[in-house]
């Protein structure tokens, strides 16, 4: 967990790099800085999506203008599998508001960088509202079968 906070505050710190310089005279009076999906890059530059592209373009969300309603959840997925920077086994999950489920399938799939280790899968379903730290896995709550 700490390397991914690292990541994150140097991701944070040279974005800030960038607004800095943007904010020099002269030099945002036509700029778009955005931090995003392809989908809205897209969109922002008015160049067509490829229909089999995924996901739910944002530009509205930042204008208040009416656009696509919000996805109920989203689907994410680590590929760095036991790598030497993240140590994190690799997984994929579904989140929505309330629940999220991680798959652990715990292997890097001969990906370059990705450990060599592979291990029997794991599944993880968290109540987020229940339980928003997720500590309880609810794999085996008979109270979650239907979710």
């Amino acid at each position: 967990m700490e390397d991914c906070l690292a990541v994150a505050a140097s991701a944070d710190d040279n974005a800030g790099r960038v607004v800095d310089w943007l904010r020099e005279p002269g030099e945002s009076d036509d700029a778009l800085l955005m931090y995003c999906s392809a989908q809205t890059v897209l969109d922002a530059a008015v160049v067509a999506h490829h229909p089999r592209m995924q996901g739910r373009s944002s530009p509205a969300d930042l204008t208040g203008e009416p656009g696509p309603p919000p996805a109920e959840g989203m689907y994410y997925r680590h590929w760095e599998h036991d790598d030497i920077f993240h140590k994190a086994p690799a997984h994929y999950g579904y989140r929505t508001a309330r629940y999220e489920i991680i798959c652990f399938h715990n292997d890097g799939m001969g990906v370059p960088g990705t450990g060599v280790s592979a291990y029997g899968g794991q599944w993880e379903p968290y109540d987020l509202e229940a339980d928003p730290a997720e500590p309880r896995n609810v794999y085996h709550d008979p109270d979650y079968l239907g979710v």
